[in-house]
């Protein structure tokens, strides 16, 4: 069975990623990059660069059915918010407290 058809949801998808990837708690742009290679893998193909190197590429078509990095970064944060997946690192975890707290006092 795919990845794609255990989890429906994005919802879920993230907290897929964030139960098995402890290092996209704290870094949303490796959230993002896990998100694709796990949802999408089948859709990601290699090209060779003028290096020679091998990097991967995703097609046009496929872009546009990847979230947006905005919500997953939502999503993470509703999960962190319950106090579920919380950020490995003390640094990312007090300085987004500390943002949650300037916010609540400004609104």
């Amino acid at each position: 069975m795919k990845n794609q058809d255990m989890f429906k949801s994005i919802y879920d998808r993230v907290g897929y990623i964030l139960l098995n990837h402890p290092e996209t708690r704290s870094d949303d742009k490796m959230l993002y990059t896990t998100y694709v290679f796990t949802f999408h893998q089948n859709e990601i193909y290699m090209v060779a660069t003028n290096s020679g190197m091998l990097e991967p590429s995703v097609p046009f078509s496929v872009i546009h059915q990847i979230p947006h990095t905005g919500i997953l970064t939502r999503y993470r944060a509703k999960y962190q918010s319950m106090k579920k997946f919380m950020p490995r690192d003390n640094y990312t975890l007090e300085k987004r407290e500390k943002l949650s707290d300037a916010m609540r006092m400004y609104f």
